[in-house]
Formats: C-alpha cells, sequence, structure tokens
C-alpha cells in the first residue's frame, strides 16, 4: 500500500526548507519583545529646562539598562554650526556624558538626513539591547532645493547682549540653519532678511534684529552678499521674515519706509564689562547705536558708565585668570573710544554721544554700560533711579537735555 503525508506536513516542511536556503532578512527595529530597539523619546524644538529634561530620562533609561546601547537619531540641516542636525547630535551625547557620566562607548549617534520641515531638526532616541538589529533612519524630503517664496516668520527680540537659553542645553536655531541651507543648495538665488520693527522697540531696534540674523548666517558658509537687511516697517512686536527669492525677482518690499524718531530718550540695552571683553559683542554694541546715529542727524546718543568697583569682583579672588579669556575692559575708556570712533568709522560727530558717569547700583561690583537713543530737546536719563546718584557728565555739570 502506498503511504501518503499529509498536505500540512508537506506545507511545513517545504516552508523549513525554503528558510534555510534564504538569505536572513535584516529585522526590522520594534518597539516590542525582548530583543527589539525601543524609541524612547522624540522631538523637535524646546526650550532649555524641557530639553534637559528629555535628555534626563534617557540617561535614567541607560542607567536601568546597562547592556543596551543609546541610539541617537537626528534628522535636520546639514552642516556645522546651531540648528544643524550635527549640532544636535554633538549636544546630546556630550550632556550624556559630561553631565549624566553615560559611557562614550554606549552610546552611537547617526544623521539622518533632512527632515520633513525645512526648517525643523528632529531627533530621536532609542534603547537598542543587545543582539537587537538597530534602527533604521526614516527617508524625509523637503523643498529646500527648489523653495521660493517666505521662508520663515518670527518674533525677534532687540537683546544685542543675548537672551537666555534657559537652564538646559540649547537646540539651535534650526531655522536659521534651514535658510542657509536653502541658500547654500540654491547658489543663484536671493537672500532677504526684512525685520519689523515694534510699536515700543527702541530706535534701530529692526536694523540690530535683522543685521544679527544675517550675520548669523556666515557661520553657515553664507556669504554676506547673497542676503539683505531691509526695513519693512511696524508691527505689534518686533518681527522677522526671511525670504528666498530668484535673483531678478523684486524684493518682498520696498524697504524705503521711514522709522519713527522717539519723543523721549529710549535705552537700547545695558552692557557689562565681562560681555563687552569680547570683541565680537563690543563691536556689535557699537554698531548698535552708531547706526541710528548715521540714520537720523538729529539724533544723538547717551552713554551711561558704571564703573565696577576695584578689588571687589564676584568671581574668587585666589582663582587665576583663563588665558584664554580676554581681560574684562574699563568701561569709561570704552565709551571715550567709542565717541572718538563714531567719526573715523561712521563719519558722525563725536559731539552727538555723551557719556554720564554714575555710581554702581546697589550690590553691583561689576563695570556696566547703557545705551539711550536721545531726541532733540529730550531730558537724559535719570541716573538716580538705580544708584541714588544724580550722575555728572563728562566736562559739564548735570546736563538736562542736548
Amino acid at each position: 500500500m502506498k503511504r501518503t503525508f499529509p498536505v500540512r506536513r508537506l506545507l511545513l516542511a517545504a516552508a523549513a526548507a525554503a528558510a534555510l536556503s534564504a538569505p536572513a532578512a535584516m529585522p526590522e527595529a520594534r518597539a516590542d519583545g525582548p530583543a527589539a530597539a525601543h524609541k524612547v523619546d522624540e522631538f523637535g524644538r524646546v526650550g532649555g529646562c524641557d530639553h534637559s529634561a528629555r535628555l534626563d530620562h534617557f540617561a535614567i533609561e541607560l542607567q536601568n539598562n546597562p547592556a543596551a546601547t543609546g541610539f541617537i537619531i537626528a534628522y535636520g540641516p546639514d552642516g556645522q554650526g546651531s540648528g544643524t542636525a550635527d549640532y544636535r547630535l554633538k549636544i546630546t551625547k556630550q550632556y550624556l556624558v559630561t553631565a549624566r557620566d553615560v559611557e562614550p562607548g554606549r552610546l552611537k549617534t547617526v544623521y539622518g538626513g533632512p527632515y520633513r520641515e525645512k526648517g525643523e531638526a528632529w531627533v530621536e532616541f532609542w534603547l537598542v539591547p543587545p543582539g537587537a538589529a538597530e534602527p533604521r533612519p526614516a527617508k524625509y524630503e523637503n523643498d529646500a532645493g527648489s523653495f521660493k517664496g517666505k521662508f520663515a516668520e518670527y518674533k525677534a527680540y532687540d537683546e544685542v547682549s543675548g537672551w537666555d537659553m534657559g537652564t538646559g542645553p540649547p537646540v539651535g536655531n534650526s531655522t536659521l540653519a534651514g535658510f542657509a541651507e536653502a541658500l547654500r543648495m540654491q547658489p543663484k538665488a536671493a537672500g532677504y532678511v526684512v525685520a519689523y520693527s515694534g510699536e515700543d522697540a527702541a530706535p534701530g531696534a529692526w536694523r540690530r534684529v535683522g543685521q544679527s540674523e544675517a550675520d548669523g548666517l556666515r557661520a553657515y558658509g553664507v556669504e554676506p552678499d547673497r542676503v539683505k537687511v531691509l526695513f519693512g516697517g511696524y508691527r505689534k512686536e518686533i518681527t522677522v521674515r526671511l525670504w528666498v527669492l530668484p535673483a531678478d525677482a523684486p524684493p518682498p518690499v520696498k524697504g524705503d519706509a521711514k522709522e519713527r524718531r522717539p519723543e523721549a530718550a529710549a535705552e537700547i540695552g545695558r552692557f557689562d564689562e565681562y560681555y563687552l571683553k569680547y570683541a565680537e559683542n563690543e563691536r556689535r554694541v557699537f554698531r548698535g547705536f552708531a547706526e541710528v546715529l548715521k540714520a537720523d542727524e538729529d539724533l544723538n546718543v547717551c552713554v551711561v558708565v558704571r564703573p565696577g568697583l576695584a578689588g571687589e569682583k564676584e568671581f574668587d579672588p585666589e582663582s587665576k585668570p583663563d588665558p584664554d579669556e580676554p581681560p574684562a575692559v574699563d568701561v569709561l575708556k570704552l565709551a571715550e573710544a567709542w565717541r572718538a570712533r563714531l567719526a573715523k568709522e561712521y563719519g558722525v560727530g563725536s559731539h552727538r554721544l555723551i557719556i554720564l558717569v554714575a555710581s554702581p547700583a546697589e550690590g553691583q561690583t561689576y563695570g556696566e554700560v547703557q545705551t539711550w537713543v536721545v531726541p532733540p530737546g529730550a531730558a537724559l536719563p535719570d541716573t538716580s533711579d538705580e544708584a541714588g546718584d544724580e550722575g555728572e557728565a563728562e566736562g559739564e555739570e548735570n546736563p538736562k537735555e542736548f
């Protein structure tokens, strides 16, 4: 009698033979299973405190899984500098190693390519157990290489002394990094930074903010002559719009709007000696009021100087100065140098800058300067509001107005 095999048994045997002869397939990263990669977190732009909280959570996951590898994938603008994917990878690894004591060998960083939003960077945190397949970066596409029009719009702040990044590591300016990448990918296109002044902003705010954004593009390899800064007029708050247009297209705004003249003295900013000791910062502060004077010949500038108290610095007096750090500046000498440089660099008469020397504010040990724009006939800033000192003008006694 002829023997027959059940159909089910034949199918199982055929499947087993096929499995033995076929090449092994790479398993996809999964969120389940004991030997599969697990995505811990993913996010884009976040504040400093939120950023450190997410990094701390990832560090705890690594501590709770000592055999696993931390896999970090970043998507976003290519290149170097704040806001790029490379920047996110470096900041993430640096924080985990230095602040959370994660062994460098337990971390693997991967650039995943562009993100689907051209002005955004995105990061993923994965735990990869021993034997598990590494997660594969997603494939995103965007139109940075062909886009024409308004690239981005956002509120800005007239803070030439910098801004508070919070208590955690920064994620960087991915908007500016993406704008720069679009310009690099389109070498024949023109870039525009259109800045709008706020209703209550100090004179020259639009120029300081717009020029700061344009200057920031140099870090991404964009030549200054490819980007024009234009005054768009007024909005409720200071606003910046970034544009990418064909080289032969008209600019997005005429740029011929006139800035309003203030009715009273308006403060631009205040800067301490530790900030001003860096040449780039000092130049930015000087340019911030010098260009206001050049644009309106009827305006004047007042620089309030509060010298520091000798021998009473906030740092440890026994500590040795860092040889890589420039020494703190003498703020009074710096203000006097500014007055001389106005004529040389901007063709502005030195008489249009007046220096008031005031006592330090209560508890202040460091030197500081404050810059003010003063319209014709307006009173000078009252230095007694902070220091209990009426102040004195260099070369004259208590001047009240220009």
